[in-house]
């Protein structure tokens, strides 16, 4: 547990503390491990098993979302940083901002997982142009909550897991809605750009179905795109990989080391059956909704 915040109320002497659960490792840090592994670009065999691998926790956070989506609220910010390992679950992370589907959505919620639809040029002035000196004004559109933006963050996701590899590198030392030239990449995006998604993705090692998958969720335009995360788990692909799964895992060994973010230890995170969890989701004291075991 992580002591987030210390209340004391002027009615009473006494100091009240909220507890979140903090995870065990978040995805960005199970990802950074297995890319610093020297041998992991050279070795197919190796960037196959860990594509199987993050594809079972991919499944995981599509069916999280999906449920989500089931109850008619938006996640809002899904990326590697919020995809959470709790012992034998994974689960969403920030989910106290979560928005009803219909409602207009603060920009600022978004954050580096902004869908084009949410941004435009604009030659003119307000309140929410981001400016560069070297690059036309972004301007954030007022957008409705809808399930179309989190497929969008989800194909990014996706992408940035398998390949390691940001979608569009955004400048740590902004914040990301003030990061004019990686929003004007968003706003720009195109074909062009599809290209190299689905080009990255068969070379980090997936099928030609699960780069087709992830490339359509990506696309600019909302219509395009798959109309909800149901219709992505319905895809044949994970039906596929589950099979190259079952073919390709060696028997189960027990392990009870110290966790460290070394590249094995990242290859240990994904290690347990992922497809053997079940779907329910809960909104728990750990702010997160998760698939328990």
């Amino acid at each position: 547990m992580e002591v987030i915040e210390i209340i004391r109320t002027s009615a009473s002497p006494h100091q009240n503390c909220i507890l979140i659960e903090c995870p065990q490792a978040t995805l960005d840090q199970v990802v950074d491990g297995m890319m610093k592994n020297p041998g992991y670009r050279n070795d197919t065999g190796l960037r196959k098993k860990y594509a199987a691998k993050i594809c079972a926790v991919l499944r995981l956070i599509a069916k999280a979302l999906c449920q989500l989506h089931s109850t008619g609220v938006v996640h809002g910010n899904v990326c590697m940083a919020t995809c959470g390992k709790f012992e034998h679950s994974w689960k969403l992370l920030d989910t106290m901002g979560i928005v009803p589907m219909g409602m207009v959505v603060d920009p600022l919620r978004l954050r580096t997982s902004v869908p084009p639809e949410a941004l435009h040029l604009d030659e003119g002035e307000g309140d929410h142009i981001v400016f560069d000196s070297d690059s036309p004004p972004v301007t954030f559109q007022s957008i409705q909550a809808n399930p179309s933006i989190d497929i969008w963050a989800f194909g990014k996701l996706a992408y940035e897991t398998l390949v390691g590899e940001p979608l569009v590198p955004f400048n740590p030392s902004l914040p990301a809605h003030e990061d004019a030239l990686s929003l004007l990449e968003i706003v720009e995006w195109d074909q062009s750009c599809l290209k190299r998604v689905f080009t990255g993705l068969l070379v980090s090692g997936v099928t030609e179905s699960c780069a087709e998958l992830i490339t359509s969720c990506l696309f600019p335009n909302p219509k395009d795109r798959p109309v909800s995360m149901e219709a992505i788990l319905q895809d044949p692909f994970w039906s596929d990989m589950r099979q190259y799964r079952e073919r390709s895992s060696p028997p189960k060994q027990s392990s009870a080391h110290a966790m460290e973010f070394t590249a094995e230890s990242s290859r240990s995170l994904l290690t347990e059956d992922a497809s053997s969890f079940n779907t329910s989701i809960e909104l728990d004291r750990s702010e997160g909704f998760g698939l328990s075991s």
